[in-house]
């Protein structure tokens, strides 16, 4: 049954609020992160191939391979943000946008919308190139499987997008 208490934050940061909900008569308080919607972006190119970048995780300590993403701040659209993200993590534009969907990451601890964008983007030239502080390569669809089956693609959000998108492709809505 679903509580109509309030909700009480234990502690805030600019990125992220600890919230705590009263659990039932006799339960444990709930706890959870509540921050800003994300937005992720799977970069499309023409041949079915996949935009992917680099970077370093602090949280996580390493170096990941994911899809661009990001926050959506106050007073800018999810579109919007996708955009930004999109040019400030690879250097690409694009004027035709697909959106996946609003999905929620983690229905037991965060809460937050996460928004999802197919963005039909051209590359030009080499297959791998920096842009600020991003790794930034060109992927056929085999190298990305190879990607996620050796556990190098492993954001499991970004990989929600892929299957959101994949899904689309092969079960078109009519």
């Amino acid at each position: 049954m679903p509580s109509t208490k309030t909700e009480r934050v234990i502690w805030s940061s600019r990125w992220v609020k600890l919230i705590e909900v009263p659990g039932q008569t006799g339960e444990l308080p709930y706890h959870g992160l509540r921050q800003n919607p994300y937005v992720g972006i799977l970069p499309l190119l023409p041949g079915g191939h996949f935009v992917v970048l680099r970077q370093y995780r602090p949280v996580l300590g390493r170096w990941t391979w994911e899809f661009p993403a990001g926050t959506v701040d106050r007073g800018v659209t999810p579109l919007q943000a996708a955009r930004q993200e999109l040019f400030e993590e690879t250097g690409l534009t694009t004027k035709r946008w697909s959106r996946l969907g609003v999905f929620w990451p983690d229905t037991g601890r965060l809460a937050m919308a996460s928004y999802g964008y197919v963005a039909h983007c051209q590359w030009r030239g080499s297959a791998r190139r920096r842009h600020g502080g991003f790794e930034v390569r060109k992927v056929s669809r085999r190298q990305l499987q190879q990607m996620i089956r050796k556990g190098s693609f492993r954001h499991q959000l970004h990989l929600g997008l892929l299957g959101a998108w994949i899904f689309r492709q092969t079960n078109p809505q009519r």
